[in-house]
């Protein structure tokens, strides 16, 4: 078994090994001890059902953010339910339990370890530091910075350094603004127009109204209409159009079938239907789009 092209056997002891897949980044395990602020690792980890693991201290100061699943933490004497959302954090004097709970999702969740002589500092600062696990409002806005995390193992050592050490800081400054508007009088409302953003996001293909997208939110359309008005720059109809037409466009540049084919791919029965819409949207009937895109790219280059 490997681990993101690390064996089990060579990866360091803390890895656990209840792990269905993973990726990881392996920075610096062992920093210099003036060392102000670094992260040593990172990871995602889909973990298998009876995941559990108990520690009584951990090396590193470290953040976990479950991505899907249930979960129970049992910390400082109180035992808390996790699902997708919530973050967490421990460190060298923290004892807990985390353990996969039964669920139809898959056990999934992000890791972050860093440390140095402000590491500490860092953690109070972001809301963390007293070990109870919260529930993040931005959720993309985390998930995004820690694929760019996992990312930087694609770069030299000592750009894998800096660039970690910023996505990181990056990371605890979001917590901390995350809960600056989870206290706020608008937190109600933009949590709101976050899930059905993500909703509708994660579903774009398969719905086929502003209305079928408010009644999977479980909210009313006229109030969905609002929450884009409040926080965004265009109308739940926009933003899912956009979703469909550039899901679509990419499939007809990529050559994936025909332009029903591609219709039927974002919910659309009526490829007419569907083609006025594209052009509406681009400017260009699917077929001409695909030829446009084609001769600019196909085409001999011309001096400047």
């Amino acid at each position: 078994m490997t681990l993101s092209g690390v064996k089990t056997e060579s990866a360091p002891a803390f890895i656990s090994r209840q792990v269905v897949r993973s990726r990881y980044l392996f920075v610096d395990l062992a920093p210099p001890t003036r060392t102000a602020f670094a992260v040593t690792c990172a990871g995602r980890e889909e973990c298998t059902p009876d995941y559990r693991i108990r520690r009584d201290g951990f090396q590193y100061h470290a953040i976990e953010h479950i991505l899907s699943g249930n979960w129970e933490l049992q910390t400082g004497g109180k035992s808390y339910e996790l699902e997708a959302g919530s973050i967490f954090a421990y460190g060298p004097e923290t004892a807990y339990l985390l353990r996969a709970l039964p669920s139809r999702q898959r056990p999934v969740k992000h890791f972050l370890d860093f440390s140095g002589i402000e590491a500490q500092a860092r953690l109070s600062d972001s809301g963390l530091a007293d070990g109870r696990p919260r529930t993040l409002i931005q959720t993309r806005w985390i998930r995004d910075i820690f694929d760019q995390l996992l990312d930087c193992g694609h770069y030299p050592p000592a750009t894998q350094r800096t660039m970690s050490r910023l996505l990181a800081e990056l990371l605890l400054l979001q917590v901390r603004e995350d809960a600056r508007l989870t206290a706020s009088d608008e937190s109600g409302s933009y949590g709101t127009f976050t899930r059905c953003r993500e909703f509708i996001g994660e579903n774009f293909r398969s719905l086929r109204s502003v209305d079928e997208a408010a009644r999977g939110c479980h909210i009313d359309p006229a109030y969905l209409s609002r929450l884009f008005k409040r926080h965004a720059t265009e109308t739940p109809y926009e933003f899912l159009t956009r979703l469909k037409m550039e899901h679509a466009a990419a499939n007809l540049l990529r050559g994936n079938g025909l332009v029903k084919a591609a219709a039927l791919d974002v919910g659309f029965e009526d490829p007419y239907h569907f083609s006025r819409v594209f052009k509406h949207h681009f400017g260009f009937a699917p077929r001409n789009f695909v030829q446009r895109v084609q001769r600019k790219t196909s085409g001999p280059r011309r001096p400047v």
